[in-house]
């Protein structure tokens, strides 16, 4: 939602563009959240909140008193896990690495992007891995009192005392959750079923498909196919 800048560039480019930044208006944003809990808190989470241009500046509008918390790791760690990420998604189709950061600058004037692909700024890994410049956004627009960064490195070993300051930070009661890893990357076990995932999902997001079958359940198709075919 506070990525207003990527909605522009969404919007130009694709023919898809209510799937991937489908939250446009603030009601439709306050109506992701339970209008009454016992939480002690509600956030929520993006990782295109950091290399937005915008949401910085969109959050601090929305609610100057929210607290940010940001997740960053080696740079070139970074890079090429979202390389490999893309590959297995089927949104990369450079071979290697290397041919995938030669491509960046043809592909920032809309040049060889996959067709798996609707937003192109997901393949700029130089970009992306620019956390300084990112980070900076951030800390220029909130206090750094509401600010919190914490490095993967530190959350891989020891992550109590990482989730402990976290809470501390967030200013809710501590508690000892399940800490095991979760959600992760498998290797592709059938490549057909991996691109049926992405043409389900795609051809179910045009219209007039897309007004029958809601966003969440489209997800859920998708989904499915993907775990069968990782």
């Amino acid at each position: 939602y506070f990525c207003k800048d990527f909605h522009d560039i969404t919007d130009n480019y694709s023919t898809i563009r209510n799937d991937i930044f489908n939250i446009r208006s603030e009601a439709q944003y306050l109506s992701l959240f339970p209008e009454h809990s016992d939480f002690q808190i509600l956030g929520e989470s993006s990782t295109l909140y950091l290399y937005s241009d915008e949401a910085a500046q969109e959050i601090w509008e929305f609610n100057k008193d929210a607290k940010i918390l940001i997740m960053i790791r080696n740079p070139v760690e970074f890079m090429f896990s979202l390389y490999l990420h893309y590959k297995h998604n089927l949104r990369e189709n450079q071979d290697t690495f290397e041919e995938a950061l030669a491509m960046e600058t043809r592909r920032k004037d809309y040049d060889c992007i996959p067709s798996t692909v609707a937003f192109p700024p997901k393949l700029y890994y130089r970009e992306q891995a620019k956390f300084d410049r990112h980070v900076k956004k951030f800390i220029d627009r909130f206090p750094t009192s509401q600010i919190k960064v914490v490095l993967l490195e530190n959350l891989k070993k020891n992550p109590k005392k990482t989730y402990s300051n976290v809470l501390s930070f967030l200013g809710v009661r501590s508690h000892s959750p399940d800490l095991s890893v979760h959600n992760k990357s498998n290797a592709v076990k059938n490549r057909f079923l991996q691109y049926l995932t992405l043409t389900v999902t795609r051809g179910l997001s045009y219209i007039p498909i897309k007004k029958l079958v809601p966003l969440r359940l489209r997800r859920k198709i998708g989904q499915h196919i993907m775990s069968l075919s990782t």
